[in-house]
């Protein structure tokens, strides 16, 4: 998981689900700073994003894997 930003003290994360990730890939395509594939081909966050580009990775998802949660 990684951290997009802050807001009234509360930190949120990118989180791929990989029961759900099917490997597609768009995330990476429209986020490549953020996301990437492994070596079973699933998607998973290594850094810090602009949030517009995880939104868009977020709507684009086919599995809807991407999620943002707050701590």
């Amino acid at each position: 998981m990684a951290r997009i930003g802050k807001e009234d003290a509360m930190i949120q994360r990118v989180m791929v689900d990989r029961n759900l990730c099917a490997g597609h890939g768009l995330c990476l395509e429209v986020a490549p700073d953020h996301f990437d594939l492994d070596d079973e081909d699933l998607s998973y966050t290594k850094g810090n994003p602009a949030p517009d580009s995880v939104q868009e990775a977020i709507r684009l998802c086919p599995t809807q894997a991407i999620k943002v949660i707050a701590d």
